[in-house]
């Protein structure tokens, strides 16, 4: 059973565990016993494919740690931009609690704002440069979900081919 949930604070977890989606994989006599225990105590139980457990917890890294990894990139640029930690931490939290929920709203597709949204590839080939010239790790970071985002665009209609090859062209470094 792998419960898909965070748990930074076990008693917290524990009072809102009921609803919680859990994954289940493994010996059939063993999933016979724990399906029913956890259903009792509020789980939404459904199957994986054992051979595909490490994409499924990947799926989890993505959406959780990552997005975390991802909040802590946002600081530091906004720190190597001069402005204060606790400010941009304030700042950035509307911002992405609205994304969040337009997320699940709408989907990541229809959620998804920003330059690359908008196809404008001057300004992601300015913040791609500047970012890659101040950390190359950030600067991969950027590049690989700039492309993520752009097949979200496209696949949402936003853009049509000729921009897009020229916002793949952009995150290329060319």
């Amino acid at each position: 059973m792998h419960p898909i949930k965070t748990f930074t604070d076990a008693e917290q977890a524990v009072q809102t565990f009921p609803g919680t989606f859990c994954s289940a994989e493994g010996d059939a006599g063993a999933l016979k016993v724990l399906r029913p225990a956890f259903e009792s105590i509020g789980a939404k139980v459904f199957d994986i494919v054992p051979e595909m457990k490490p994409i499924y917890h990947a799926g989890g890294v993505f959406a959780c740690n990552y997005l975390v990894a991802l909040i802590e990139a946002a600081l530091r640029a906004h720190e190597r931009a001069g402005i204060p930690r606790a400010v941009s931490l304030s700042a950035l939290e509307p911002m992405v609690r609205e994304t969040v929920d337009a997320i699940f709203e709408q989907g990541p597709a229809k959620a998804l704002t920003g330059p690359i949204s908008r196809g404008d590839t001057a300004t992601v080939k300015r913040q791609f440069a500047r970012v890659r010239e101040w950390d190359a790790n950030l600067g991969e970071l950027y590049r690989g979900l700039g492309l993520l985002a752009v097949a979200l665009a496209e696949a949402d209609g936003r853009l049509e081919a000729r921009r897009s090859a020229d916002l793949r062209a952009a995150l290329s470094g060319k």
